[in-house]
């Protein structure tokens, strides 16, 4: 599982200037193009990023960011996890030991 969230963070990151890019256009420009039929489909999407464009950083620092969401929440999860399900483990197969007798 890590090693699909880090190969999807590198993934996206090539694709986080396509977001800050379009939190650069004047609002009167997108409000023109969600009129075109073919646009509609993505205006909750498109909406939705607008709301972040008031918090917009720097482009290195946002690609920043979004390049330590590996190592931030996903690596807490990990580290947390991991005890866990080795107890769990344990406990098991402790316990199906213990059930075959």
């Amino acid at each position: 599982m890590a090693m699909f969230s880090e190969r999807l963070t590198a993934a996206s990151v090539h694709l986080l200037f396509f977001a800050l890019e379009l939190n650069r256009v004047d609002d009167a420009v997108i409000e023109r193009a969600m009129q075109n039929g073919g646009t509609r489909h993505y205006r909750p999407w498109i909406e939705d990023l607008r709301k972040d464009k008031p918090y917009q950083l720097e482009d290195r620092v946002e690609q920043l960011f979004h390049e330590k969401s590996v190592s931030g929440y996903a690596a807490w999860n990990r580290m947390s996890t991991r005890p866990f399900q080795a107890c769990a483990s344990r406990w098991l197969a402790a316990n199906l030991r213990s059930s075959r007798r």
